[in-house]
């Protein structure tokens, strides 16, 4: 929530922990430059080691369906 900008919404999400801890988001942003702004917001967390955007299609309304696949740092997962 904290990392989501105003005008993207996610519907749908799975957590692989066999996959190095994937995270697949499908989601809906009002339009491109929404989407772009969420991928860099996403990519500048260290938290996050990467981030692909799939399955990219416009709606009828002009917004953005999606689907995001991003791995968290390995590290945010040990123990210490």
């Amino acid at each position: 929530e904290d990392n989501t900008l105003e005008g993207v919404y996610y519907t749908d999400f799975s957590y692989d922990f066999t996959n190095g801890g994937a995270i697949a988001l499908s989601g809906r942003a009002n339009g491109f430059s929404a989407l772009h702004q969420q991928l860099e917001q996403l990519r500048a967390q260290p938290s996050v080691s990467s981030v692909l955007l799939k399955d990219v299609q416009v709606a009828g309304d002009g917004d953005v369906n999606f689907v995001m696949d991003f791995v968290l740092n390995e590290n945010l997962f040990r123990y210490r």
